[in-house]
């Protein structure tokens, strides 16, 4: 049986925003903090509120970078509520 739930815009953010904050310096991550250098911090001020409405365009760039994270850790989109079901390393 396969789960087609996909993960909310808001999570989406949150997952995002929480990696970047705790894991800038990771050596593991830097390589996705570069190639979306924007995509990160656009999630964390989405995350904390400081920008109100999200534009098409900044919807976009979030879902890449939530896309180019799956990618790299070799998972697909089964719903996931914060970055600890995402990754072991919180």
């Amino acid at each position: 049986m396969t789960n087609t739930t996909e993960t909310t815009f808001k999570k989406k953010c949150q997952i995002l925003s929480d990696l970047w904050v705790l894991h800038r310096e990771n050596e593991k991550y830097k390589e996705l903090f570069y190639f979306s250098d924007l995509g990160y911090p656009l999630a964390y001020c989405i995350a904390e509120k400081l920008i109100v409405g999200v534009g098409p365009e900044a919807k976009k760039i979030i879902e890449e970078t939530f896309d180019w994270l799956l990618d790299a850790l070799k998972k697909e989109d089964i719903g996931y509520d914060n970055l600890k079901s995402l990754i072991d390393e919180v």
